[in-house]
C-alpha cells in the first residue's frame, strides 16, 4: 500500500512539474495572428484613399515588436513588398503591446501600379524583432 502511494505521488508530482515547463515555455512564445483587407481611412483634408490594411492581433501575455509588414501578391509569383517607409497611419515598425494589436497601411493603387491584381490571393506578413514572420491566410480583396 505504501509502495503504490508513493509511486502514485511521484507520478502527480512530475505531472505538475512536466505542466509547469509547458506553461513556462508556451508563456514566452509569440503568438499572433495576421489578417489582410482593405481600409479606406478619411483623412483631415476630406480624402479617401484606397488602402490595404496588414493587421496583427497579439494573444501574449507580454510585449511584441514588429520590426516590418509585407504583401505577397499570388498575381507576381509570389513576390513580396515590405513596407519602405512607415505610413503616418501605421503602427508597425513598433511594439505590439500584450493581448493587443498593431497596424500597417499600404497604398493599394501603389500596389496596383505595381502589378498586384487584388483579383487573385494575396496575404499580409508581420516580421517580428526575433525575424519570424507571420503570415495571414490568402485573401482576395478585389
Amino acid at each position: 500500500m505504501t509502495t503504490a502511494l508513493a509511486i502514485y505521488a511521484a507520478v502527480v508530482a512530475s505531472g505538475g512539474f512536466g505542466w509547469q515547463i509547458y506553461t513556462w515555455r508556451h508563456g514566452r512564445q509569440a503568438h499572433l495572428t495576421v489578417t489582410i483587407k482593405r481600409a479606406y481611412p478619411i483623412f483631415a483634408d476630406g480624402t479617401m484613399p484606397s488602402m490595404v490594411s496588414v493587421k496583427a492581433v497579439s494573444h501574449t501575455g507580454h510585449e511584441l515588436r514588429a520590426t516590418n509588414a509585407a504583401i505577397q501578391a499570388d498575381s507576381l509569383e509570389g513576390q513580396t513588398w515590405w513596407a519602405v517607409a512607415k505610413h503616418d497611419l501605421s503602427s508597425i515598425p513598433g511594439p505590439i503591446p500584450a493581448f493587443d494589436a498593431a497596424e500597417a497601411f499600404f497604398d493599394a493603387d501603389k500596389l496596383t501600379e505595381q502589378g498586384v491584381d487584388f483579383k487573385q490571393p494575396v496575404r499580409g506578413g508581420v516580421k517580428l524583432s526575433n525575424d519570424d514572420i507571420v503570415w495571414s491566410e490568402l485573401t482576395v480583396l478585389g
